[in-house]
């Protein structure tokens, strides 16, 4: 991967080039680069979601957008600046926003955490109980930002604790660093267990396979390897494995009184039976979220539209999909726009 990432930037270097070639040539100092900037941005726009392009794609397309097109947009502006002056500021205006995106697409928002918060209101609810969801954490490294998110939990007091599937993902074959970062999770995992009176439930997730319940076997939580339904303060709450939360229809068990269902992918929102308050991960809410546009995908089988936040199915069900703690690894850019990490707190209270 690390040979053919670099072949395709020599080729882009070369592209570049070229480009700044012709701008030489033809004196279009600003017109070449706009369209070649523009070009891009339309295609990242249309072949994510039209061409399920793959996360290495996207990553290569991430080099074109904010390394190539600001590079060709600076050059053109030097070679403008004593013959264009105006062209000159704007281009070199256009790839300082490309970089600024840059910085806080990259560096900025993956570790820029919000709380969410959603409060249900039933009469089918007796007493309040609060929810904590953590989805996707998806780390290589369980670090200070990871740590955190944590602290984080115990800090909004849970009743009970979810977490939704996806937790460490590592490079293939590194067994040492499976060994630590598997003691840190655990050591983590300990910490959280008493500030949660209703328990910790636990899904798998796609990156977890079949090895996920070995990274919490012996620690106070329960792991549901299985589709499991439970009850708590007299609220039924069903676990879906990570297969069944796969599947869309079928899957979910009918319940007497408020329902809370919760699994890794979203799917199975897409019965139009059963449950009151679903919650999934998954999505990470598409990482990347343009105005007018919304998430490029939704890496599941339901509407891009359902992939972060509420979405209100009828008959009083509720679909919550969280956006997730971390970012997509295999080979995909690690990178969030306008779709911050999120932890999500759920108020389940009596009412009307």
């Amino acid at each position: 991967m690390g040979w053919t990432t670099a072949c395709f930037n020599l080729f882009m270097v070369g592209c570049d080039a070229l480009l700044i070639w012709r701008v030489a040539r033809s004196g279009s100092y600003l017109a070449y680069p706009l369209v070649y900037a523009v070009f891009f941005g339309f295609f990242g726009v249309f072949a994510v979601p039209w061409f399920n392009l793959s996360f290495y794609g996207m990553r290569l397309y991430a080099y074109v957008i904010f390394l190539h097109a600001p590079a060709v947009l600076g050059i053109s502006s030097l070679m403008a600046w004593n013959r264009k002056r105006g062209a000159s500021l704007a281009g070199a205006g256009m790839a300082f926003v490309l970089l600024m995106v840059s910085f806080y697409s990259f560096v900025v928002e993956p570790s820029w955490l919000e709380v969410s918060r959603l409060a249900v209101y039933s009469p089918r609810i007796a007493r309040p109980v609060r929810i904590v969801a953590i989805a996707d954490l998806q780390t290589p490294r369980i670090g200070a930002y990871e740590r955190r998110v944590f602290q984080r939990v115990i800090d909004e007091k849970p009743d009970i604790i979810l977490l939704l599937g996806d937790y460490l993902q590592l490079e293939e074959g590194d067994l040492d660093a499976a060994v630590r970062e598997t003691a840190i999770l655990e050591e983590t995992v300990r910490r959280l267990a008493p500030h949660a009176r209703g328990g910790i439930y636990v899904v798998g997730g796609n990156i977890d396979g079949p090895g996920g319940a070995s990274l919490f076997r012996g620690l106070p939580v329960t792991f549901l390897a299985r589709s499991t339904t439970f009850r708590f303060q007299g609220i039924c709450f069903t676990g879906l494995c990570s297969e069944d939360s796969r599947k869309p229809v079928g899957r979910i068990p009918m319940c007497d009184g408020y329902h809370v269902v919760f699994g890794h992918f979203p799917n199975f929102a897409l019965d139009t039976k059963g449950g009151d308050l679903l919650l999934a991960g998954h999505t990470h809410g598409g990482q990347v979220r343009l105005p007018f546009i919304g998430p490029l995908t939704s890496l599941s089988l339901i509407p891009r539209s359902w992939a972060a936040g509420v979405t209100d199915l009828g008959n009083g069900r509720k679909l919550l999909v969280s956006r997730g703690i971390g970012t997509e690894g295999m080979g995909a850019p690690k990178v969030r726009f306008l779709c911050r990490p999120e932890l999500n707190v759920i108020d389940l209270v009596p009412g009307r």
